[in-house]
């Protein structure tokens, strides 16, 4: 895409860790030299064209930023506000029993409970941003191409082609942060 698009891939293991990927080439540039004829005429009004490359020699380079994000050792709990404040742990899948509530949780006496649930969530998130360049040098030769009009009737080559790539990354960003949220869920009263 053009800049500054971004596409996203994400995926996510068992052990709990999420990661998105995310590359954008910025900026390319192709330089060479070619050396070869090419040729253009007309007869009654008919393009005829073409051209020979003996040889072309060159040098590009190529920047992409890459960026990566982790969610890893997540932890997610639920929580619970008694009415005088006290909180407790809700374990996942499993039942919980308090025992006198109306003498131990009941503040205001009336004997119901209130209570509000939440759920707390500890995590890490990393970010790791770098630049990464891609350059060399490139050879191609012995090409030919041969058209009347817009039909290409020759197009050959080229017949030598290498290419040597070289790459260097540039370390932007890296850190790794902690998320510790507590979000509100629902408020109920028990009778």
């Amino acid at each position: 895409g053009t800049w500054p698009y971004l596409g996203t891939s994400a995926s996510s293991s068992t052990a709990g860790t999420f990661n998105a990927f995310d590359s954008d080439t910025f900026s390319t540039a192709n330089l060479g030299a070619k050396v070869g004829e090419g040729f253009d005429f007309s007869v009654a009004g008919v393009e005829i064209g073409g051209s020979i490359t003996l040889l072309e020699l060159g040098g590009y380079y190529e920047a992409v930023l890459m960026q990566s994000f982790a969610l890893h050792d997540q932890i997610l709990s639920g929580l619970l506000v008694l009415e005088d404040g006290s909180t407790m742990s809700i374990p996942w899948n499993d039942d919980i029993v308090l025992h006198n509530v109306s003498d131990a949780f009941d503040t205001d006496g009336d004997g119901l409970l209130d209570f509000s649930s939440g759920f707390d969530l500890d995590a890490g998130f990393s970010n790791d941003t770098d630049i990464k360049f891609y350059y060399g040098p490139y050879i191609e030769g012995l090409s030919a191409e041969f058209h009347v009009g817009e039909v290409s009737l020759i197009n050959v080559g080229p017949l030598i082609q290498d290419k040597w790539e070289f790459n260097q990354t540039l370390d932007v960003y890296a850190n790794d942060f902690a998320l510790d949220y507590t979000g509100d869920g629902f408020d109920m009263l028990i009778a």
